[in-house]
């Protein structure tokens, strides 16, 4: 049986600093960059907030829950989000959702 995809959100605040927000999207480009290169994620799109640039959102579909829980176990995901948290205001939110329907 083949197994299911996985679809997560992820949300990131940073406050307004520009600096701040500046780092934020460069270390989610790098977590972008280690789960395409390295775990072959077939979606991972960054979105930046249009009203509230302060606030991040990661949209990820990965081919199955056992390779996003490798990518998310790694020592460079660790890393990043090491720095992360560091800038943030409030704790990342992680929903994993069910895809209901396509357009």
């Amino acid at each position: 049986m083949k197994e299911e995809m996985v679809s997560i959100l992820v949300i990131f605040e940073t406050n307004s600093n520009l600096n701040l927000i500046e780092r934020l999207r460069s270390l989610l480009e790098v977590l972008c960059e280690i789960a395409r290169d390295d775990y072959k994620c077939p979606r991972f799109e960054i979105f930046q907030n249009t009203y509230a640039p302060e606030k991040f959102f990661l949209m990820e579909t990965w081919q199955n829950q056992k390779t996003w829980e490798k990518y998310i176990s790694s020592a460079e995901f660790n890393s990043a989000m090491e720095e992360i948290n560091k800038i943030l205001v409030y704790p990342i939110q992680i929903t994993m959702l069910n895809k209901l329907s396509q357009a």
